[in-house]
């Protein structure tokens, strides 16, 4: 009977333990797999860092927006004063070149807390966009290198371009020199006028047009030449010839200077338009990945 006993008590405890067993495995079953869920201070904790990072890449992205935004007005202001020939476009290419390379470090920095934020939004699988700056480090460094080397050719496009005007002003001055019968003057402009056509001649550029100017022009000045020696010698029919020389020549003015017209535009605009379009690329990522950290609620 002892032994029936005992037996009876050692059943029953096994029965309860194994009754604990099951009861704590359905209170385990019970709880969210989410460990967030399950941890309501974790989970709030995450979010709280989330939204610091998202604050702080916001931050970081605005001075980056800022940054690229200021220095592409410049440089657009450059490229516009090339075509102009008002102001050496130089220096403004140049400032705007130093910003966007000043810039860099930036992109590093911002980049980094987006990583960050990433791995954040992927733990907390919160319904958000993954927000990306698809902009390397190093990227507006050779951008800045590339606009400088652009300032250089821009002043030396603005020089060619201020020669055009030179030209054609000792041009007018010669006409009208001529036209008073003062050939002494008229050939002082004609030498000046030569003199900055040979600066234009000698741009080492390719532009189709401007050729169609510069050889309209000096066949205009030839003319103005003659007919200055033909005055200053009173060879009444040199003056003749040389002035039928000059209205073949003017034949082509129009021409000419709508071609001049094209050559400015084009030649003006090609010298920074690479770096510029770059920088303005690198703008429109940084605006996108701004976007997308703005639309995340943490």
């Amino acid at each position: 009977m002892a032994i029936i006993g005992r037996g009876i008590r050692a059943n029953g405890r096994v029965a309860l333990g194994v009754a604990a067993v099951l009861a704590l495995g359905g209170v385990m079953a019970a709880r969210s797999a989410d460990p967030l869920t399950a941890d309501p201070i974790a989970a709030e904790a995450l979010r709280s860092t989330i939204a610091t990072q998202r604050d702080l890449a916001e931050t970081q992205l605005m001075r980056l927006q800022a940054a690229l935004s200021a220095a592409l007005e410049d440089g657009r202001n450059g490229a516009a004063v090339t075509v102009q020939g008002s102001d050496r476009p130089g220096p403004r290419l140049s400032a705007a070149a130093e910003a966007i390379g000043n810039a860099d470090p930036l992109v590093g920095a911002a980049e980094a807390t987006l990583g960050r934020l990433t791995a954040n939004l992927v733990v907390a699988r919160l319904p958000a966009p993954t927000p990306t700056l698809t902009l390397a480090p190093g990227q507006l460094a050779a951008i800045g290198a590339q606009l400088e080397e652009s300032a250089g050719a821009a002043n030396a496009f603005w020089s060619m371009r201020r020669a055009t005007d030179t030209t054609l002003a000792r041009l007018a001055d010669a006409f009208a020199a001529v036209d008073a019968r003062d050939p002494s003057r008229a050939l002082t402009a004609i030498d000046a006028a030569e003199t900055s056509l040979d600066q234009v001649r000698s741009w080492p550029g390719n532009l189709l047009t401007l050729p169609v100017w510069t050889e309209a022009t000096t066949a205009l000045l030839a003319a103005l030449r003659s007919l200055a020696v033909a005055l200053r010698d009173h060879d009444l029919a040199a003056a003749g010839a040389a002035e039928a020389k000059y209205r073949a020549a003017a034949a082509d003015a129009h021409r000419a200077d709508l071609a001049l017209a094209v050559a400015i535009a084009e030649g003006g605009s090609a010298v920074s338009d690479n770096p510029l379009a770059a920088a303005a690329l690198a703008l429109g990522a940084v605006e996108d990945a701004l976007a997308g950290v703005r639309s995340i609620l943490a």
